[in-house]
């Protein structure tokens, strides 16, 4: 058997406290169990499968330790990798995936599991496909020199992952320490929000010494140990290396959670041992070189407010495409870094990076304040006959009025339609729509509206302020 295989987990609740109940119902199973996010995580597959008699009756011990603790919705999925593995939970039910077929299995898999399943750049995954490079069988088939050429280091990890490689090693046991930070309380923390503040401290301390040596830490085991030795032990990893707010963020979930199960003493000892590193990848400073005290003072308000309240602290961060109510949206600031200049830049000046001479713009700014969730109306001509866009782009009739429920707003000025049509090579993501910006007569006020048609029927998307 290979010795690399591994079980993936997911539950389809998506309940972190689920998640962690069965965390701790599997421990007898294998005590090196990788959290993966907020609804998988991975066992590895050598020791269990040679103490319990094969991959199905660990697959099938795994199912019952959930219905032991209420949870029905699992799968369970078996594979000589991590891509393979969660594809295969991702079917449902126990999937095992024989190391015969783990090679032509991967190769069927459309080549946007690289994004959504193996933390991809979502721009390397849309130029593949654009490429031509539909299922990973297809980038595969590509060398590995060619792809590290075009791509850099995500073109070689692209590579790894379509041939069905680890980008790092799945653990059966601890592994030699590359980074070890621990602290002690010699007065335990007994409330929930000192403690997640102890452990984003540690996540930073950790950070701090890695960093003047290139490095990141992708996989990482930490420990919380109370006065009576009550210990949560937990194995976080991600492909791209931890910043100290992804990984804080993280610790603060483990330890709430195990918090909340009622413990006897306080925590006196926290320690995070760090397994797995990988060079970090540079960013270029800026002409003067390093980020300035306020930009830290930010970072460390920013981690803190983290360590209280959790994801409710969000950030605004830039998704793109030509939709202006999606080309930003509100993301937990422990999830991204903030720390990126590029990213950074993008959250404060958008105009640096919005295309504008590109004819399917809208005139003008964008809507002020986007409608959530979209409201349909009806848009007719002064006969009362409903307008809508023809295949040319043009209105079939002069707009005349929008119907919004029972009320009936005149239009005094309209502009457009804009056709926009995103992602025609896509046959399940495609999308056709048409823009119109018009100002309306509401109780003698003028007010800006855009409007989108799509499938023949009109919504209010944004006002403009």
């Amino acid at each position: 058997m290979n010795e690399s295989r591994v079980a993936v987990v997911v539950l389809s609740c998506g309940d972190d406290r689920a998640l962690h109940g069965l965390a701790q119902a599997l421990d007898d199973v294998t005590p090196m169990i990788e959290m993966i996010d907020e609804n998988a995580l991975l066992l590895p597959m050598r020791g269990p499968t040679r103490y319990f008699g094969g991959e199905d009756k660990v697959a099938r011990r795994i199912v019952d330790a959930a219905a032991v603790i209420g949870i029905d919705d699992v799968s369970v999925g078996v594979g000589s990798s991590r891509l393979a593995a969660r594809l295969a939970a991702d079917r449902g039910g126990v999937c095992i995936v024989p190391d015969a077929r783990h090679r032509s299995f991967l190769a069927a898999q459309p080549v946007t599991v690289l994004q959504s399943r193996a933390h991809v750049d979502a721009d390397v995954v849309s130029l593949l496909f654009r490429l031509g490079l539909g299922t990973l069988g297809a980038v595969a088939g590509v060398d590995r020199t060619t792809l590290a050429d075009r791509f850099g280091p995500d073109g070689e990890a692209v590579h790894v992952l379509a041939t069905g490689g680890e980008l790092h090693p799945v653990c059966a046991e601890a592994a030699p320490t590359q980074c070890f930070v621990e602290s002690h309380h010699d007065e335990p923390l007994v409330d929930t929000a000192r403690v997640a503040h102890a452990a984003g401290e540690l996540a930073t301390r950790m950070v701090c010494e890695l960093s003047p040596r290139g490095l990141v830490a992708c996989r990482v085991i930490a420990t919380f140990t109370t006065e009576h030795d009550e210990t949560c032990s937990r194995v976080w990893y991600h492909p791209h290396g931890f910043t100290e707010s992804m990984l804080g963020e993280r610790l603060r979930w483990q330890v709430e959670k195990w918090l909340d199960d009622g413990l006897t003493a306080g925590v006196a000892h926290a320690s995070i041992d760090v397994q797995t590193t990988q060079p970090h990848r540079t960013t270029q400073l800026g002409l003067w070189g390093e980020h300035g005290e306020a930009d830290r003072a930010a970072w460390a308000a920013v981690a803190r407010l983290v360590s209280l309240v959790g994801d409710a602290v969000r950030v605004p961060e830039w998704h793109g495409g030509r939709d202006p109510m999606k080309q930003f949206a509100l993301v937990p600031a422990g999830r991204v870094d903030l720390r990126d200049v590029d990213a950074a830049r993008q959250r404060v000046t958008p105009g640096e990076v919005h295309p504008r001479d590109w004819t399917g713009d809208i005139a003008g700014i964008v809507p002020t304040v986007p409608v959530e969730p979209c409201r349909e109306v009806d848009v007719v001509d002064a006969a009362g006959h409903r307008v809508v866009v023809t295949g040319r782009h043009l209105f079939s009739s002069q707009p005349a009025f929008i119907v919004d429920g029972v009320r009936r707003h005149g239009i005094v000025s309209c502009f457009g339609p804009w056709p926009v049509e995103e992602r025609w090579w896509d046959t399940a993501r495609r999308r056709r729509v048409a823009r119109m910006q018009c100002l309306v007569d509401i109780d003698n006020r003028r007010t800006a509206w855009l409007l989108v048609s799509e499938y023949r029927s009109w919504w209010l998307v944004g006002v403009h302020g």
